[in-house]
């Protein structure tokens, strides 16, 4: 394959080229001053010592066509080597915050154990946060929006107590799985496009949710509680479930700096930690959810994706209030 700069991946030599046409040297000139080199070897080496590049740039030039060679200028080379630095602070961003959300899993798991909730291969958490296999669909998203949720659930013993967990809450948007049959991720499904392409439920109808659903591998989801829970959670548990997790919870909102987050029926519980002090916006648009604006940041008190309201009153409410 001969060299472009479209597919230089090498930092050094894009700066380097960078360099040469911001000197304003003609790639003619480049050219003809090797003609007297008996190899391709002695002709690296002329051009490195004279420009005073590196002989891998020189070979990079050697390598490319004529006509890409000449096509070249320094706007041309200088948006390449931006946009390919851009993508190395990203891949860096994305591994960070991978690296910071597998600190918050183990302190989830040792927090577990701390308080006596941990049972290995019995009752273990369920880790949540962001698709861990790919940061990026998170840091890139036009919106970062988070869900905050009550418990998942995993299974249970004969007499109706939960157990299972061991795994992660993305593990639901695996390819064999089909997380748009279920009404919860279903209506996140419709309320999380919506916000994150800014469109409403009407203009929506025409599309396939099964291809919507990707839009789940762009957001962040944490639960009120980290550990397998029933299909339907009594209210009474919510409160505890809160004091129990509430560092780790924060911290999780804090890491991943949403800039909408949906409350499924949590949103009493975070209020007095989240709104605690500062100017907080509050302006009622209708009785399906509720915004909080603080610090630039809105935070949605709505019902759980789970309840039976219709889906377009329900996608629609926290659309408006996030956009």
């Amino acid at each position: 394959m001969r060299a472009t700069i479209n597919n230089c991946k090498d930092e050094q030599i894009l700066k380097e080229l960078c360099s040469l046409f911001e000197r304003g040297l003609i790639q003619k000139e480049i050219i003809l001053s090797v003609d007297e080199a008996h190899n391709e070897e002695e002709a690296y080496n002329t051009v490195s010592k004279k420009y005073g590049i590196s002989p891998k740039t020189a070979e990079f030039i050697f390598h490319m066509t004529f006509d890409h060679w000449f096509s070249l200028n320094y706007e041309k080379v200088n948006k390449v080597y931006h946009d390919l630095l851009g993508k190395e602070r990203n891949a860096e961003k994305e591994q960070e915050l991978l690296r910071k959300q597998e600190a918050i899993h183990r302190k989830i798991r040792e927090h577990a154990v701390k308080v006596g909730l941990f049972r290995e291969g019995d009752f273990e958490p369920i880790y949540d946060g962001i698709y861990i296999k790919d940061a990026g669909r998170y840091l890139n998203s036009n919106v970062h929006v988070m869900w905050v949720l009550k418990e998942a659930y995993d299974d249970e013993y004969d007499d109706g107590e939960p157990c299972g967990g061991g795994w992660n809450y993305f593990d639901c948007l695996e390819p064999n799985q089909t997380p748009w049959k279920i009404r919860t991720w279903r209506n996140m499904i419709y309320a999380s496009y919506g916000i994150i392409h800014n469109v409403t439920m009407e203009n929506m109808n025409g599309l396939d949710v099964e291809d919507m659903a990707d839009v789940l591998l762009e957001i962040a989801c944490i639960n009120l509680s980290k550990m397998p829970g029933h299909t339907t959670t009594e209210a009474s548990l919510l409160a505890g479930y809160y004091e129990t997790w509430k560092d780790i919870l924060n911290e999780q909102i804090a890491l991943y700096n949403p800039q909408v987050v949906i409350f499924g029926n949590t949103f009493p519980y975070f209020k007095d930690d989240l709104l605690n002090s500062g100017k907080v916006e509050h302006t009622p648009k209708d009785d399906i959810s509720q915004v909080y604006i603080k610090d630039g940041v809105k935070y949605i008190d709505a019902y759980h994706p789970q309840s039976r309201i219709s889906r377009a009153k329900y996608v629609d409410s926290i659309i408006n209030n996030a956009i």
